[in-house]
């Protein structure tokens, strides 16, 4: 997940405009759990979502959480339809 595959949008499928904020906090948590195990980012959301209060934040968590289930989904997809691979 490079930062060039990243817009103002919510990601893959999504046409949705994102406020500033929620971006700049999305893009954080992308490179925070680019590469960690999906146990630790689902650990880290539900601990933060539980305790943040402000909107933007709440919705950057969620966008990112979205962004990176998303982008492992179609790695999946990708990965189950390469013959080539075993």
């Amino acid at each position: 997940m490079s930062k060039a595959s990243l817009s103002h949008s919510t990601g893959p499928g999504s046409s949705i405009s994102l406020a500033p904020e929620t971006i700049r906090i999305r893009d954080a948590l992308i490179e925070k759990f680019c590469g960690a195990p999906l146990e630790d980012m689902t650990n880290f959301t539900a601990m933060a979502l539980s305790n943040e209060t402000d909107e933007l934040r709440r919705l950057g968590i969620l966008a990112a959480r979205i962004y990176i289930l998303r982008h492992r989904v179609a790695n999946l997809q990708e990965f189950n339809r390469n013959p080539s691979l075993t």
